[in-house]
């Protein structure tokens, strides 16, 4: 994906409506990610659209399982969570990943709050990255049967890398996750 698609894509992931032709894309099984820089940092702004053909139900249990995220995401070596409220409004999770080598393996610590089958922000409490704040948002389609995913953050891993080639990776390496994500969703779905 390159040029005005980007910048398309760009503008329609950070407003709320999806115009036509992104629609038409996203049900083409379309993976819409889009990685700008952000000044002083040399990670970015992530914004990402992805419908799924499963109950925003489905999309939840799916994305808040630990032992699945390790087999969706290549680079993600564990997933624990280290603290969570008894009513499962928000948990404290830990993410070890190996990111891109040479570089050492990445801590991560963040704080998600939860409103279930609809939204998670998450938030960095500790650990390497330098900055880790944003959402996803589930939304129904068709009746409740398909589920668009909405994905904000910014990241700034904090490594002394060219911003350009931390960008590119992270834009890589989210699409993977995503298209990853997908297919566990689907070759699992109990329907």
């Amino acid at each position: 994906m390159i040029g005005l698609a980007i910048v398309s894509a760009s503008r329609t992931c950070a407003s709320t409506a999806v115009d036509a032709l992104l629609a038409k894309r996203l049900a083409a099984g379309e993976i819409i990610v889009d990685v700008t820089a952000v000044p002083d940092t040399s990670g970015g702004r992530v914004t990402a659209l992805l419908d799924l053909p499963a109950s925003q139900r489905r999309v939840w249990e799916v994305m808040l399982d630990c032992k699945r995220s390790v087999k969706i995401a290549d680079n993600l070596k564990s997933c624990k969570v280290t603290s969570a409220d008894p009513n499962g409004r928000w948990d404290v999770r830990e993410h070890l990943v190996q990111w891109v080598w040479p570089l050492p393996t990445i801590r991560s610590v963040f704080r998600s709050e939860y409103v279930p089958f609809d939204s998670i922000r998450f938030r960095r409490v500790e650990g390497d990255l330098k900055t880790l704040n944003g959402s996803w948002r589930l939304e129904p389609l068709d009746a409740g049967r398909a589920t668009r995913l909405r994905y904000e953050a910014i990241v700034d891993p904090g490594v002394t890398l060219p911003g350009f080639l931390v960008r590119s990776t992270m834009e890589a390496d989210f699409r993977k996750t995503l298209a990853a994500l997908r297919r566990e969703i689907v070759a699992n779905d109990p329907r």
